[in-house]
C-alpha cells in the first residue's frame, strides 16, 4: 500500500494513467466494475457502508451496469483506520431509519477512486484517506494489511466482502430500530472480529 497522491491530475499525466474518478473501469473481455451510490443516502448521506456499493459485470444491450444488469456481483470494498474517528451523523431526506447526532467510526467504503493500469488492474481508494490498493478486475491483491483495528483482534485494514454481508446487517438495523450508521459500524465491526476469531482471514 502507497500514500494517495496529494496532486492525482499531475500523477496520472506522469505516469501514464486514467484517473476515472468514481466512473466505470472497463477491461479488455467486456467486464466493467463501477461504485454505485445507492438511494440510501436519502436517509443519512454518512452512511457510506450502506449506500455505496461495488458492481462488477458485463452490461447489458443499454451499456449500462446497474444492481440489476444479469449475473452481475455486488461487492463491499471496506477499509479501517487504526483508531476510532469521531465525527456527526446528518439526517437525510427520509426520516426512517433513526439518527443518532456524534458517530464513533473506524470503518469506511474505500473505493470511491479510482486509477486505470495498463496491465488489467487498477488502483482505487477513497480521497479523503490515506490507503490505496491494487486489484485485479477479479478483486484480488497482492497487497498485505499494514496495521490492524485498535481495541480489537483484527489483524487487517481492508476488506472486500459480498455486499449480501452489508445488506443483512442493515436488515437487523432496521428491525432493531437501532441508530442506523452508527450500529452498521458497530455491527461490521463485530462481523469482522468474528472472520477474525474464525481464521476466514488466513
Amino acid at each position: 500500500m502507497i500514500d494517495v497522491p496529494n496532486d492525482l491530475d499531475a500523477f496520472t499525466k506522469q505516469h501514464g494513467l486514467t484517473h476515472t474518478g468514481d466512473l466505470n473501469i472497463k477491461f479488455k473481455d467486456g467486464t466493467i466494475i463501477r461504485t454505485y451510490y445507492d438511494t440510501a443516502g436519502k436517509f443519512s448521506p454518512m452512511n457510506s457502508l450502506v449506500r455505496v456499493k461495488l458492481l462488477k459485470g458485463i452490461p447489458g444491450d443499454n451499456g449500462i451496469l446497474t444492481s440489476y444488469s444479469k449475473d452481475v456481483e455486488v461487492y463491499s470494498v471496506i477499509g479501517a483506520m487504526p483508531n476510532i474517528f469521531r465525527g456527526f451523523d446528518f439526517p437525510g431526506g427520509w426520516e426512517f431509519p433513526k439518527n443518532s447526532e456524534i458517530v464513533y467510526r473506524q470503518l469506511y467504503y474505500m473505493a470511491t477512486q479510482f486509477i486505470k493500469l495498463k496491465d488489467e488492474t487498477f488502483l482505487t481508494f477513497d480521497s479523503g484517506r490515506n490507503l490505496i490498493i491494487r486489484f485485479d478486475k477479479n478483486l484480488k491483491t497482492k497487497f498485505k494489511p499494514q496495521h490492524g483495528i485498535s481495541r480489537t483482534d483484527i489483524k487487517r485494514n481492508f476488506f472486500v466482502i459480498p455486499y449480501s454481508v452489508i445488506e443483512g446487517i442493515d436488515e437487523k438495523v432496521r428491525q432493531e430500530n437501532e441508530p442506523w450508521t452508527q450500529a452498521t459500524h458497530d455491527r461490521l465491526l463485530q462481523y469482522f472480529e468474528e472472520q477474525e476469531k474464525n481464521g476466514k482471514f488466513n
